[in-house]
């Protein structure tokens, strides 16, 4: 029985082969192949590796909404597994979910700004030259239509992203205001109270680093602590340090005030540090 199965398994495997051949852009297929691999022997770490590989490629081919989700679910799924064999908890960041995160929320401001363009450019046709045409029916009706088909389109994809963003973290102020003023000016639907809840999120934010601040002016000094600053594409930079810190490291305060805190780790950490921190300053992403 077991030998039956194992070779019903390999042709499977090569009926999924040989369509992955003949159909190479087929987004639906990789991912039952995916499916396959990773329900196939979830332990085995060839099958996770090929199953991943089979995501990433799928996500490449321009999936649909319902198709990336299983995408995301399938490498989480692997991502899991992989952190329950090796014994360890649960890494404080998911970098499945937060690639998931990072590419919605690029794809909805991508579409809000094609949107409004879109709506710039319905009106723009529907007004220009208004006051010479004695005719409402001179206006080039299906180029009205052509930009309203795209407007309807890029506006739904726009809200079928944001569903899909808040699933994974609805609290990032910047993404908040940007959702909720398109809400209220370009679409003129109720956004107010997205607009209120992102200046709020903002607020504790900057109650939060306040406080950081202060709590390190009066830190022991035992204490090391650094004090670390963001500005929008400079992430990581030393505002603060304290006295043990300096001692610890060998450094002067000048040494190290607005200069950035990978040079304090070894180049393995230091290369892909300010990747993570720009992503936890900007969404405070926890999944």
């Amino acid at each position: 029985m077991v030998e039956a199965i194992a070779k019903l398994n390999i042709v499977i495997e090569r009926m999924y082969q040989n369509g992955i051949k003949e159909f190479k852009k087929s987004v639906k297929l990789r991912i039952a192949y995916a499916f396959f691999l990773l329900e196939h022997n979830k332990t085995n770490k060839t099958n996770q590796t090929r199953s991943l590989e089979e995501l990433e490629i799928a996500k490449k081919l321009n999936p649909q909404f319902d198709e990336e989700f299983l995408i995301y679910r399938y490498s989480r799924m692997i991502t899991e597994e992989n952190t329950n064999q090796k014994g360890e908890e649960k890494e404080e960041y998911d970098v499945v979910g937060m690639i998931a995160f990072t590419n919605s929320r690029k794809l909805v401001v991508e579409y809000i700004v094609s949107a409004s363009q879109l709506h710039k450019d319905f009106w723009f046709e529907l007004l220009e030259d208004m006051p010479s045409r004695l005719n409402f029916l001179l206006l080039d009706m299906d180029k009205l239509s052509n930009i309203g088909s795209k407007i309807n389109n890029a506006v739904k994809q726009t809200r079928e992203y944001w569903r899909q963003l808040i699933k994974i973290n609805g609290n990032v102020p910047s993404i908040l205001m940007l959702y909720g003023k398109f809400l209220v000016y370009v679409l003129n639907e109720k956004g107010s109270d997205l607009i209120k809840k992102s200046k709020k999120i903002a607020f504790q934010n900057f109650e939060e680093n306040h406080k950081l601040n202060k709590d390190i002016d009066s830190a022991p000094d035992q204490q090391a602590t650094i004090n670390v600053g963001y500005n929008k594409g400079e992430p990581g930079f030393m505002k603060k340090v304290s006295k043990n810190m300096m001692r610890l490291f060998g450094y002067q305060k000048e040494e190290l005030l607005e200069k950035k805190i990978n040079m304090l780790m070894p180049s393995v950490y230091s290369d892909v540090h300010d990747k993570y921190l720009t992503h936890f300053l900007e969404c405070r992403f926890e999944i």
